[in-house]
């Protein structure tokens, strides 16, 4: 399990305290982790304590907001570019991490925010978003192919 992607999930909110128990038992059966890891898997301690221990276990539990923001966008990035994610839907979730990573990632994720705006504005255009649709695609995909070099 790619702890990094681990760990900016859970800091952007994308992991569910409900969902700790199976990430614990899902790292136990991969062998990695050590003692936080059967804590968590076997549901002794508090979740979400246990959970930041097996962060620090595993390397990681110091990712700023700012960084988790950049991880995710650029997986979303990544999705979209792989097409397994559709270019609108993409947009909107790399522009809701713009809000959660703070001003440090204004200058990656905004271009996102702004497309999104003119996807919601496009759906509003009816038969018009027939011509507008693949120009915004086009432009999802360039966004995200900068984002995903790191760029």
């Amino acid at each position: 399990m790619d702890v990094e992607l681990l760990e900016a999930r859970w800091r952007m909110g994308r992991i569910l305290t409900s969902d700790l128990r199976g990430i614990g038992a899902e790292l136990a059966a991969a062998g990695q982790g050590a003692g936080a890891v059967a804590a968590l898997a076997e549901g002794r301690s508090d979740a979400r304590e246990t959970f930041e221990l097996v962060l620090a276990e595993l390397g990681g539990g110091s990712m700023t907001d700012e960084r988790a923001a950049l991880v995710l966008a650029r997986r979303f990035a990544r999705l979209l570019l792989d097409g397994e994610s559709p270019p609108d839907l993409t947009v909107k979730a790399i522009a809701g991490l713009r809000w959660r990573g703070g001003s440090g990632v204004d200058d990656a994720l905004a271009p996102f925010a702004a497309l999104h705006e003119r996807y919601e504005r496009a759906k509003l255009a009816g038969p018009l978003a027939r011509l507008t649709g693949p120009l915004l695609d086009r432009r999802a995909r360039g966004l995200a192919e900068a984002l995903a070099a790191g760029a």
